[in-house]
C-alpha cells in the first residue's frame, strides 16, 4: 500500500488533530488528576452535554467509534435481538462482525441506496418479533450522518422513532459524524437526536479533529442504569478519561465542534462545484455532508489514487471525504491537477 503524508481525502480520519484540541489533553496532563471519570474535565465536559442535551441526559466516554457502539448496543439488547439497520451500515460493514461476534446480535441489512432506513422497512419486519424462529428486532441502528454522506431530516428521524417505538423497539444513532449533520441543517442537535425519540447517540469526536475520543450519550436514563458495568466489560473505560474528556469540554466550549464540521462540509461542497464541471465525472449520490461518492474513467484511477489516496470501491465508485483540515486552496490545487487529467 502507498503511504500518503501531503494529502488525502481518503478518510476524515486521516486529518491532523485540531491545535485546541492537542492543546486541551496538554493542559489536562499538567499535575495529578481522579482517575476513570472522577476528574473535573469529565464533569466539564458532560456538563457542557447536559447544555446542549438538556439536564436528564447521561454521558460516557469512549476510546473509538467501534467501541461505542458495541457498549451503547450492550445496554438496548435482548437476549432474543435482532437490529434492523442499513446494510451499508458501519456496525454492518466495517467493525469486523464485532456486534454479532461480542453481544450475539442478529444484523438484519436493509439495502438502501441512500444508506437511510424507512419507516416501511420497519413496519414490514416488525412481525418477526412475534416468530419465536426469528431473531427479535427489538432495535433500529441509524447513522447521522449516514455511511454514504445523506442526512436524516427532522421529519424523517421523528417518523422512524415513533414508528421504531410504537413496535416496542430502541433507536440507536451512530453518529461518528453527527457534528456533520448539525452543521448541514443548521438545527438544534436536540431535533436530530432527543427530540426526535433517539434513545442512545453515539456521539463522534475522531472524525471531527479530535486525537481520539467519542461519547454514549443516553437519552432514555432506563437504559443507562447500571451502564457502568457495561462500560468496563466492554473495554472502553478509560483509567485517564481526562484526556478524552478535556478534548470535548474544548470542543463544545465556544461551538469549535460545529465550526470543524462546517469546514468540512463546505469544502465538499466546493469540490462538488468543481467535479460538476468535468464532463468525464459522474456524482452519483447527493452531496449533503463531508462525502462525496463519484466515477472516474477507469484511465484515470491511479492518476486519483496518487492525487487523493481514493481508490475505488467493488462497484468502481470513489469516495472523497473532506475534513476540518481540508482547505479551499486545497480543493483548488485538485480541481486544476483533475482538470489536466
Amino acid at each position: 500500500m502507498k503511504l500518503f503524508s501531503s494529502f488525502s481525502l481518503a478518510s476524515d480520519n486521516c486529518s491532523a488533530a485540531h491545535p485546541k484540541l492537542i492543546e486541551s489533553i496538554r493542559i489536562a496532563s499538567e499535575g495529578y488528576a481522579p482517575s476513570y471519570g472522577q476528574d473535573k474535565s469529565t464533569s466539564k465536559a458532560t456538563d457542557r452535554f447536559k447544555s446542549i442535551f438538556g439536564e436528564e441526559t447521561i454521558v460516557f466516554y469512549a476510546f473509538n467509534g467501534t467501541g461505542a457502539n458495541i457498549a451503547a448496543l450492550s445496554a438496548v439488547a435482548a437476549r432474543s435481538s435482532a437490529v434492523i439497520c442499513p446494510s451499508t451500515a458501519h456496525i454492518n460493514t466495517h467493525e469486523t462482525g464485532a456486534p454479532e461476534k461480542l453481544l450475539r446480535l442478529k444484523l438484519i441489512g436493509i439495502p438502501t441506496r441512500e444508506g437511510k432506513l424507512a419507516v416501511s422497512d420497519v413496519e414490514r419486519l416488525k412481525d418477526l418479533q412475534t416468530n419465536f424462529h426469528d431473531a427479535s428486532p427489538d432495535i433500529v441502528s441509524i447513522s447521522q450522518t449516514t455511511e454514504m454522506g445523506t442526512l436524516y431530516k427532522q421529519d424523517e428521524l421523528r417518523q422512524l422513532c415513533s414508528t421504531a417505538h410504537e413496535n416496542n423497539m430502541l433507536v440507536h444513532m451512530d453518529g461518528a459524524r453527527f457534528a456533520n449533520a448539525v452543521a448541514a441543517l443548521n438545527c438544534n442537535p436536540k431535533e436530530i437526536s432527543s427530540d426526535a425519540g433517539v434513545d442512545v447517540l453515539c456521539f463522534g469526536g475522531t472524525k471531527n479533529g479530535f486525537v481520539f475520543g467519542e461519547a454514549i450519550v443516553f437519552f432514555n436514563p432506563d437504559l443507562a442504569e447500571r451502564f457502568d458495568h457495561l462500560h468496563k466489560q466492554h473495554l472502553q473505560l478509560a483509567s485517564k478519561n481526562r484526556f478524552i474528556a478535556a478534548q470535548f469540554d474544548e470542543a463544545l466550549k465556544d461551538g469549535l465542534w460545529i465550526e470543524m464540521a462546517k469546514t468540512a462540509n463546505e469544502t465538499a461542497s466546493y469540490l462538488e462545484y468543481h467535479l460538476n464541471k468535468i464532463p468525464e465525472v459522474k456524482i452519483v449520490l447527493p452531496v449533503e455532508s463531508n462525502q462525496i461518492f463519484c466515477r472516474f474513467p477507469d484511465s484515470w484511477i491511479n492518476d486519483i489514487f496518487n492525487l487523493t489516496a481514493c481508490s475505488p470501491d467493488a462497484e468502481g465508485v470513489i469516495r472523497f471525504v473532506t475534513s476540518f483540515s481540508t482547505t479551499m486552496e486545497d480543493i483548488d490545487a485538485l480541481a486544476e491537477k483533475l482538470a489536466k487529467l
